[in-house]
C-alpha cells in the first residue's frame, strides 16, 4: 500500500522519501492541497510499469489486427457466395 505525504512534508524529508522508494520499494503519493498530485516509485517499479504498458499496447495492436483480418475474411467470403 502506498504511503501519502504532503508536498510540504516532502520538502523536509526528500532524502528519506527517495531512499524509501529506491531501497525499500515504497510507493509514495504526494498530495498538494489534499489531492494526490504525483507518485514516487523506484526505477525498478517504474521499468516494470513501462514493460506492462508496452505489453498492453502490443496486445491491443495484435487484437485489432486480428479483428481487421477476420473482418476482411468474412467480407471476402460474403461476396463469393
Amino acid at each position: 500500500m502506498a504511503k501519502t505525504i504532503t508536498a510540504t512534508e516532502l520538502r523536509k524529508r526528500i532524502r528519506e522519501v527517495i531512499q524509501g522508494a529506491q531501497f525499500q520499494g515504497e510507493h509514495i503519493i504526494v498530495t498538494v492541497f489534499n489531492k494526490p498530485a504525483v507518485a514516487i516509485i523506484s526505477m525498478h517499479d517504474y521499468n516494470k510499469y513501462l514493460e506492462r504498458k508496452e505489453q498492453q499496447i502490443q496486445s491491443k495492436a495484435v487484437a485489432k489486427r486480428r479483428s481487421q483480418e477476420y473482418g476482411k475474411q468474412r467480407g471476402s467470403k460474403h461476396h463469393q457466395g
